[in-house]
């Protein structure tokens, strides 16, 4: 609708429609992080683009009212934000989804650095219920056996360096040598924790299906849509507030 009054006011010039088609369907591939990363940046965008931003935007607000169970995708993790108290979880295991979930994996999330007059750093950490199998396979001290075999790495080239071995059979050795390594590298986790805040935590799947379970057995599916909804918001008036105002305003 924006784009529509702005060529009819002489706001974008005419023959630009092929341009800003191509505009159109670049950002409505893209996922919602992303475009709020473009739309923190729109002081680089030229008016045409910041139009059509807006725009997807806006079509997006009305999605999520119109389909509140929006589960957000962030960096190809299903994100759902919730209440910190009480989190509760789905039976089955969010791993191997084969399994009842009788076992815990404790999954920390970054850190957040509080300058005050001393530096913190704080993290938060949740346990998320996997069957044993797959906890067993994803617990730290699987993972440790990683470091070892870097060690065995260095030492078989540096047996390779002292009795000159050829450089075939070297890179043939390494191979089998980090076989292990390389095993226990595609066992990734199925779970992982985003942002977080006072009394909130943003709980992140592999799995939409899960991430949809676990956003309705916490109840979370409106803080999530009020969440996205909120931030998309913030960048429409953000843009809006860097655009020229006529046609935005005009069409408001």
């Amino acid at each position: 609708m924006l784009i529509d009054v702005a060529c009819r006011s002489g706001y974008i010039a005419s023959g630009m429609e092929p341009a800003l088609t191509h505009l159109q369907d670049n950002f409505r591939v893209k996922n919602d992080d992303e475009l709020l990363s473009l739309a923190s940046k729109v002081a680089d965008m030229t008016p045409e683009s910041r139009l059509v931003l807006v725009e997807e935007l806006q079509r997006r607000v009305e999605r999520i009212k119109d389909h509140p169970t929006t589960i957000r995708l962030v960096h190809g993790w299903y994100a759902v934000v919730a209440n910190r108290a009480n989190v509760t979880f789905p039976a089955i295991c969010p791993k191997c989804f084969e399994r009842k979930a009788d076992a815990k994996v404790s999954v920390t999330s970054q850190e957040h650095r509080k300058d005050g007059l001393y530096s913190q750093h704080q993290s938060e950490t949740l346990e998320f219920p996997h069957c044993r199998p797959c906890a067993t396979r994803l617990s730290p001290r699987k993972r440790l056996i990683s470091w070892p075999s870097y060690s065995v790495l260095i030492a078989w080239f540096a047996a390779c360096l002292i009795f000159h071995f050829p450089r075939l059979v070297a890179y043939f050795g390494a191979l089998l040598l980090s076989l292990p390594m390389l095993l226990l590298l595609r066992e990734g986790p199925a779970v992982e924790l985003g942002d977080f805040g006072p009394g909130w935590v943003e709980c992140r799947f592999q799995s939409a299906k899960y991430a949809e379970d676990f956003a309705t057995m916490n109840h979370a599916l409106e803080l999530n849509r009020e969440t996205i909804q909120e931030e998309l918001e913030h960048a429409i008036k953000s843009i809006q507030g860097i655009a020229s105002g006529a046609v935005l305003d005009g069409a408001r």
